[in-house]
């Protein structure tokens, strides 16, 4: 609190999206001093994305950065289980890098 969110912000396009910045605009009450705003150096870089899983192809994407994605209706309407690897995906940030159980 106190601070510009634009870093964080920038990981989650959406965020960026007409319907979203106009709902956004109706609720400010105020604005933050520009010393507080991030430089560009200390914003997320491609190297956080380098660790996303390969992902079915049928998957109906949404967004590609956070990955955002649901299986087609017909596949969820035709069985009664969704397969693992067509599962609904919604991540808020990059996937991170495997982790160790043993040394986590």
């Amino acid at each position: 609190a106190g601070q510009a969110v634009d870093h964080y912000w920038k990981s989650y396009p959406i965020h960026f999206s007409l319907e979203t910045l106009e709902l956004l605009e109706s609720m400010r009450i105020g604005n933050l001093d520009l010393k507080s705003v991030p430089k560009e150096e200390e914003l997320p870089t491609e190297e956080k994305w380098m660790n996303e899983p390969h992902r079915n192809p049928a998957l109906k994407k949404n967004q590609e950065r956070p990955f955002n994605a649901e299986p087609p209706l017909v596949i969820l309407t035709s069985q009664y289980y969704t397969p693992n690897d067509l599962f609904y995906i919604r991540n808020h940030l990059p996937v991170p890098a495997r982790v160790d159980p043993k040394h986590y």
